[in-house]
């Protein structure tokens, strides 16, 4: 056997796959900033455990756009105390509006752009650089237009695109972002008034009934369950009928549900849920895990919210 030769093709294999992976999450190295919040190193364990499963699952998923947004997440919180915004909100907001991609364009190039979905010229009245001349707060598909061709033109490169137009800076757009939606909420005395002015202009009669306003409730929900320590480890899947929050957990070497329990007990630096016990960790059929437990089995943890 030509071991040199078997060796190439599996570097080669791993080489391809890794960079599928990055693709697919959309954290290619020229669309991140030198420096980024130590949150994706917190992800880590879990998304490599999951690779497969991130790799086929749709990019527009909650989890995916969780995970791509908890890449700001310093910056974001930073900004939601600044200038008093509800928690996780804002979070909530970029997941909606551009799935956690700082380079990201409105697919029907209406002239949005980046974390903030920001129009040129809203972006210009919150002191953003912007390419053109367009200072249109509505849809401007000449703009939009040259955005796409820029962004390609480009290839993605996050440094370049963020010194031309500075909607695709992570640091400067969500900071931008986060004092036009306070000054929505000083105007209307709503966040749901604010959430669908964000989108409209001007907010509609009933902002709760719409479907931007409830995806990005739901995304601001998800956030903050999957967040802080306990999204480490645990996923949130989903509430069952009895209002208890399911976690799916993938089990490493030496756990048990003891082990388990008391670890999802820590990481609840939040204080979201009533300590939960060994007997809360069950298999997918909702049995009792017991201690017989293998590296790399998925169990469940239901956890009752406070």
């Amino acid at each position: 056997m030509n071991y040199n030769k078997t060796f190439r093709r599996v570097i080669c294999s791993l080489v391809l796959l890794c960079g599928l992976y990055h693709k697919t999450l959309g954290i290619d190295s020229k669309t991140l900033p030198l420096k980024f919040p130590n949150a994706q190193e917190i992800f880590r364990p879990r998304i490599a455990n999951n690779l497969e499963t991130v790799i086929e699952s749709n990019i527009t998923h909650a989890h995916e756009r969780f995970v791509r947004t908890l890449r700001w997440d310093e910056t974001i919180s930073k900004a939601e105390e600044k200038y008093n915004i509800e928690k996780g909100l804002l979070a909530g907001l970029i997941m909606q509006e551009s799935m956690g991609d700082p380079l990201s364009l409105n697919e029907s190039n209406d002239g949005g752009a980046g974390l903030m979905m920001f129009q040129p010229g809203t972006a210009r009245n919150y002191g953003l650089k912007v390419i053109g001349s367009s200072n249109k707060t509505g849809r401007d598909t000449d703009h939009g237009k040259q955005l796409r061709k820029l962004v390609d033109t480009q290839d993605r490169n996050y440094q370049v695109l963020a010194e031309i137009d500075e909607r695709f800076d992570v640091n400067k757009s969500i900071d931008a972002g986060a004092k036009y939606l306070h000054d929505l909420h000083a105007s209307h005395d709503s966040w749901d008034m604010a959430l669908s002015a964000y989108n409209k202009g001007k907010p509609v009669r009933r902002p709760n009934s719409t479907q931007h306003v409830k995806s990005t409730r739901r995304f601001q929900w998800y956030y903050e369950t999957n967040g802080g320590k306990i999204g480490q480890y645990y996923e949130y899947i989903r509430t069952n009928s009895r209002g208890e929050d399911i976690f799916r957990y993938e089990i490493r070497q030496s756990d048990s549900p003891r082990s388990i329990a008391n670890n999802f007990n820590i990481s609840d630096d939040r204080n979201r849920y009533k300590k939960i016990k060994p007997s809360d960790v069950v298999d997918k059929n909702r049995h009792l895990a017991g201690n017989k437990l293998s590296t790399g089995q998925t169990v469940f943890v239901k956890a009752t919210p406070n």
